[in-house]
């Protein structure tokens, strides 16, 4: 069952083993001890994601692909085939190339991200290879300031390219603060109000920074349509009574 309001927990896939994300440096990650979990397999993860938390779908991040193009293909494939939950993949996509790598892998959704694609051309070819119903695009900030490899995106202001991608059809972005990713310090940040009011038919995803169910509550109160977490459910600060409780009064 796909509820309104979407917890989505996350995988970070480092080296092939499930990693501890932290502030968005990379070279510091190392594998996570999950309180539910004894294993730092991601096929054990989304093990634990499907039956200890009754979630339906999780978003990963191959940082394999994202930093040094060398993505796990294999293990991605074996995943998608292997678990019941619907995967949605950040992979680095930077231009054509890279989307067609990941078309037939059995993708519940692909993720295109500001700081991985060459230009805006990346997203006609995503339209046109996967349809607009397999895409959304993320965000990707550093305490609040937008990030990219490309100079035509990095100039622009984050209204603006919300603007651009919705024009093309584009209904689901994520907004991902990288600085926060593993910080427990709140998931939510004044300047995403305005773009929620800003972009009132747009689904939006929150990612980087949820402590705790209470976070997510608050979430979803001011409008947004599902929050990424990780480490506050590594941890166990989130349990799976937390979500079954949620999904039972929200």
């Amino acid at each position: 069952m796909m509820h309104s309001f979407r917890i989505i927990p996350v995988i970070d896939i480092m080296n092939g083993t499930a990693v501890h994300a932290n502030k968005g440096l990379r070279n510091e990650y190392h594998p996570i001890h999950m309180k539910f979990s004894q294993s730092s397999k991601p096929q054990d993860l989304l093990t634990v994601f499907s039956e200890k938390f009754s979630f339906t779908e999780t978003y990963i991040a191959d940082l394999d692909s994202i930093i040094r193009e060398k993505p796990n293909i294999e293990l991605l494939s074996k995943m998608i085939q292997e678990s019941p939950l619907e995967i949605m993949l950040d992979a680095g996509i930077r231009n054509l190339y890279d989307i067609m790598q990941f078309k037939n892998l059995g993708l519940s959704k692909i993720i295109l991200a500001t700081e991985t694609i060459e230009s805006f051309d990346v997203v006609d070819d995503a339209i046109s290879e996967l349809g607009l119903e397999k895409i959304i695009v993320s965000i990707d900030m550093k305490k609040q300031k937008l990030i990219s490899e490309s100079a035509e995106i990095a100039e622009m202001d984050i209204d603006t390219i919300i603007n651009k991608i919705s024009k093309k059809g584009i209904s689901e972005i994520i907004l991902l603060d990288l600085a926060k990713v593993g910080s427990l310090t709140g998931g939510g940040h004044s300047n995403y109000q305005s773009i929620r009011s800003n972009h009132p038919n747009l689904s939006i995803i929150l990612g980087g920074g949820v402590k705790d169910i209470n976070d997510v509550i608050s979430i979803k109160r001011q409008g947004f349509n599902g929050t990424l977490i990780a480490t506050s459910l590594h941890k166990g600060i989130i349990t799976p009574n937390n979500v079954r409780s949620f999904y039972q009064t929200n």
